[in-house]
């Protein structure tokens, strides 16, 4: 269904808007408190991504990306984060159901599980 992009309460689009702000907003919060954290040294500069982020300093030692540049780079990635690891899952499961060799194999629970069945998707999948 399309979505005119007009901003009224009831199209949604307005909905998009709102729940965009919201998650920005969600965002700032945690971006604040983990810039706090590295203030007082209570985390590690390399923590995660946007305690890296933070931790960018230009030549005079001032924060290089500002609050909603941060924003703007985390979004995506844990809408990515979630998008693959929801298709990756999907496909293993399907790759068991089609494949006894591959279900015996996970069956079995040996720690080379993973990778013998990633490699079995990932033959499927090219071809």
């Amino acid at each position: 269904m399309w979505s005119v992009p007009v901003n009224l309460p009831f199209t949604r689009y307005n909905r998009s808007i709102r729940a965009s702000s919201m998650i920005q907003s969600m965002f700032k919060d945690i971006i604040g408190e983990k810039r706090l954290a590295l203030e007082k040294g209570h985390a590690s500069p390399d923590q995660d991504l946007i305690t890296s982020l933070l931790n960018i300093h230009g030549n005079g030692k001032k924060t290089m990306l500002s609050e909603s540049e941060i924003v703007d780079n985390v979004m995506p990635v844990t809408t990515t984060g979630y998008d693959t690891s929801s298709v990756l899952i999907t496909f293993m499961v399907q790759l068991m159901a089609s494949d006894p060799i591959v279900y015996a194999v996970v069956l079995r629970g040996k720690s080379i599980t993973f990778l013998f069945v990633f490699s079995f998707l990932i033959m499927q999948i090219a071809s």
